[in-house]
């Protein structure tokens, strides 16, 4: 299912996605529209899903993907509240259109209470460049990798950031 909605909205709603449904626990979902929007997400399961263009924000959310989260491009995914459940986050998973037009795929997880969890393998700089950035939120991952075939930047700050992680390979 693909978010068809600029201005943002609810996730439970189906005139949001381009398949006029709703995404169930299996459905791949895809944000790539060139605009800076939030989605409210609610109580949620769904399967992969592919951050590849504009800035989105993750609102109220208690979302469990059975797949992968991957952002790429020059895409922006912001976490301000809430929890992700999720086994494995790649940014920059994208390769750029051009070498002289680099990308930078980022993932902001901000402010107390925020939580990443699920025993989450991270790469950090895939095919392109990638950035995350913990303000105030707690992350729970198993291995991390930065700087995997880009560059990979990982920024953790506030005197409430937690990151966790059982194996750390830059």
């Amino acid at each position: 299912s693909q978010w068809i909605d600029p201005a943002g909205g609810s996730w439970g709603d189906a005139g949001n996605w381009d398949s006029n449904e709703v995404p169930g626990s299996t459905s791949e979902t895809l944000f790539n529209l060139e605009a800076t929007y939030p989605v409210t997400i609610g109580t949620r399961t769904s399967g992969r899903s592919r951050i590849e263009n504009g800035n989105v924000s993750f609102r109220n959310a208690d979302l469990t993907l059975i797949g992968p989260l991957s952002i790429g491009g020059d895409a922006k995914l912001t976490l301000p509240e809430g929890t992700l459940k999720v086994s494995e986050i790649t940014l920059g998973h994208l390769p750029p259109i051009s070498p002289l037009t680099p990308t930078l795929a980022q993932l902001y997880v901000s402010n107390v209470g925020t939580a990443i969890t699920g025993s989450t393998a991270i790469n950090i700089g895939a095919a392109s460049a990638g950035e995350l950035f913990i303000s105030d939120a707690t992350l729970v991952s198993s291995q991390v990798r930065i700087g995997v075939n880009s560059p990979g930047t990982a920024i953790v700050g506030g005197s409430n950031a937690n990151w966790f992680m059982s194996s750390l390979a830059v």
